[in-house]
């Protein structure tokens, strides 16, 4: 039985994806997290220390670990950096002597704001925001560990990701907590228009994308995690709109401060892995949130 480890098991997707291995009985699972968030089973560990780090892995041994432990968009380029790079660093170089695969969590802000096109794993990266920055480090570092020690990392662009319980500082549930307090309050809103074009993946695709990834051997790969669909965030909105009790009329001043306009992936290699892959409709299964949410 294989044994993995999820870092980052308090955060939204490190937490769901230790929930979603923990359902099946072919694997034994483990949790750590700079904070337990008052879960028994995550054990807290502070990855940017490394010699806790090293304690750690030198009595535990994993055939898998996931990444995911980080920091998301902050001002603070400091806790951006400990967070994603020296965290990813400590945990390579505690298991480099290890027959371990590292899945290294990047995102698609790495690539940046130069294509309009949507990006292959290829193209040249370019990022605009600090946390885009810390993630190309981090894989950049990855990649050091596996030149010179021969780890097996694979390394993750992950898009857009959505779902039920999410954070509301993410857009999806920004419109639906919009909506929800529009209907309370009995008011229509102004108008909001956006170009603003991105690639949503529900969450449980991605899990299950992630369960397709660890049977393949293949040390070095770069991989986008995308649907590969162009979703404007406007027509998002117009739906939900749409199976609401309100007019399309939203004022969201503020709600959204991106420089990124144009952020969906090649999927092309990601097909050659998963196959015929049936993704969640995101105008679906926003529509379900919503209806849940607010009825």
């Amino acid at each position: 039985m294989k044994k993995i480890l999820v870092t980052g098991a308090s955060g939204y997707i490190g937490g769901n994806l230790f929930k979603y291995l923990k359902q099946r009985n072919n694997f034994e699972i483990f949790a750590i997290d700079n904070k337990n968030g008052g879960v028994s089973d995550v054990e807290k560990l502070n990855l940017s220390n490394e010699s806790n780090v090293k304690d750690y892995f030198q009595n535990n041994f994993f055939d898998i670990v996931f990444h995911f432990a980080g920091s998301l968009h902050s001002s603070n380029f400091e806790k951006l950096f400990l967070s994603n790079v020296i965290a990813a660093k400590n945990i390579l170089e505690s298991i480099k002597k290890k027959d371990t695969i590292v899945y290294l969590i990047g995102t698609a802000d790495q690539y940046g704001n130069y294509l309009d096109r949507p990006q292959r794993e290829s193209d040249l990266l370019k990022p605009v925001s600090s946390y885009g920055l810390t993630k190309l480090m981090q894989e950049e570092i990855g990649k050091y560990y596996l030149n010179k020690y021969k780890m097996n990392i694979i390394f993750l662009r992950i898009y857009n990701i959505y779902g039920e319980s999410q954070q509301d500082n993410f857009i999806i549930p920004k419109f639906i907590n919009k909506i929800k307090e529009t209907i309370k309050n009995e008011k229509n809103i102004n108008d909001f228009k956006s170009n603003i074009v991105r690639d949503f993946i529900y969450i449980e695709d991605f899990f299950n994308i992630l369960l397709k990834t660890i049977h393949i051997n293949q040390s070095g790969l770069v991989l986008n995690i995308g649907t590969g669909k162009p979703i404007k965030i406007n027509d998002i909105l117009n739906n939900l709109c749409n199976h609401s009790r309100i007019k399309k009329i939203i004022n969201y001043d503020g709600i959204i401060e991106d420089k990124i306009s144009y952020q969906v992936a090649n999927v092309e290699r990601l097909k050659k892995i998963i196959g015929d892959f049936k993704f969640t409709d995101v105008y679906r299964k926003t529509t379900e949130m919503l209806i849940s949410k607010i009825y």
